[in-house]
């Protein structure tokens, strides 16, 4: 009798930690050097485009068999001062525009009462983006790259008003060059599963 309930027991061990580890969510990390994040827009004179860098951006999510991948949680940070055309001048103009010196960073979180299910295509996320200290719901399409069951990729763009966020638009050129007020930011992340836990972006 003894041996029986000790086998249902051990049983019942293995079929609790299978269902555990069935519905457990891994931290995913950024990995920056397969990364990108673009900002572009026009002004009266020509379109422009400018490129992010030292962005981070960790994922709670579990990858099922069937491809497809459930997220509770998304973490995004980008510093304003990664942000860069290649042009000091209008670099440093956008900074400003940004308000870099009071708000340094950009920062996204998923909607924390979201349980997105991610698919290969035809993806919604929504979450809340703060620019320049002002924080407002988006929402924006993306599609999904599943590579194996400890990474994947996510691309897609997202459109957005600057006076949204209460950002003045960037002249230069003695106000001859205005940029639009409408800029699409478009991106192409590589996540990795990482054995560390979620770092708290502030």
């Amino acid at each position: 009798m003894k041996t029986i309930k000790l086998k249902v027991l051990i049983l019942s061990l293995i079929f609790l930690a299978a269902i555990t580890g069935a519905h457990s969510q891994n931290v995913f990390r950024l990995l920056s050097e397969s990364s990108s994040l673009q900002i572009a827009g026009t002004s009266s004179i020509h379109d422009w485009e400018m490129k992010a860098s030292n962005f981070n951006s960790e994922a709670l999510l579990q990858i099922s068999p069937d491809k497809s991948a459930s997220i509770t949680e998304v973490e995004f940070s980008c510093p304003v001062s990664g942000i860069n055309s290649g042009n000091k001048i209008m670099d440093n103009k956008t900074y400003k525009a940004l308000k870099e010196e009071k708000y340094p960073f950009i920062n996204f979180l998923i909607n924390p009462q979201d349980n997105v299910k991610l698919y290969d295509d035809n993806n919604t996320v929504s979450g809340m983006l703060t620019i320049a200290g002002i924080t407002k719901e988006v929402k924006f399409p993306c599609d999904v790259t599943f590579i194996s069951s400890n990474r994947f990729k996510i691309s897609g763009e997202l459109p957005l008003k600057m006076s949204d966020f209460g950002v003045e638009p960037p002249t230069a050129m003695l106000g001859a060059l205005k940029t639009g007020n409408e800029v699409v930011v478009k991106f192409d992340f590589e996540f990795n599963m990482s054995s560390h836990e979620l770092t708290k972006y502030e």
